[in-house]
């Protein structure tokens, strides 16, 4: 992810239940929505300002989801956050687009089991580009 972000709120993950987004980026840190309660929560802190690219990673082993930035885990929380993607780096409405849209999002990896570390260092280091 490119940061820092735009307009200091950016969508990473916007869910369709409609109470929110799976997971969002500011200047400080990165937050979700309790889709039980639909309450913003807290799920990392950012060390500091941030300029360029930056590897992001969000996993969750079936009860509990954790934040990694360029392999350092920076925050989580104890649940699963769950919801159907609706879309991905911005807003679905239009009328939101001018400030929620992310910076700068590349690749985007989604696995259904876990990864070695070897692999994890595998795809930090992932590049379609020659």
């Amino acid at each position: 992810m490119l940061f820092p972000t735009p307009h200091k709120h950016a969508l990473i993950w916007q869910g369709s239940k409609g109470n929110g987004c799976a997971l969002f980026v500011s200047d400080t840190g990165f937050y979700g929505w309790n889709g039980e309660s639909e309450q913003q929560v807290t799920m990392g802190h950012i060390p500091g300002e941030l300029e360029g690219w930056h590897h992001l990673a969000v996993v969750c082993d079936g009860n509990r989801t954790s934040i990694f930035l360029d392999g350092r885990k920076v925050g989580g929380l104890n649940e699963v956050v769950e919801t159907d993607i609706l879309s991905i780096g911005n807003h679905w409405m239009a009328a939101h687009q001018h400030w929620m849209m992310a910076n700068g999002l590349d690749d985007q990896f989604i696995f259904n089991r876990s990864l070695t570390a070897e692999e994890v260092n595998k795809v930090m280091h992932f590049s379609a580009r020659p």
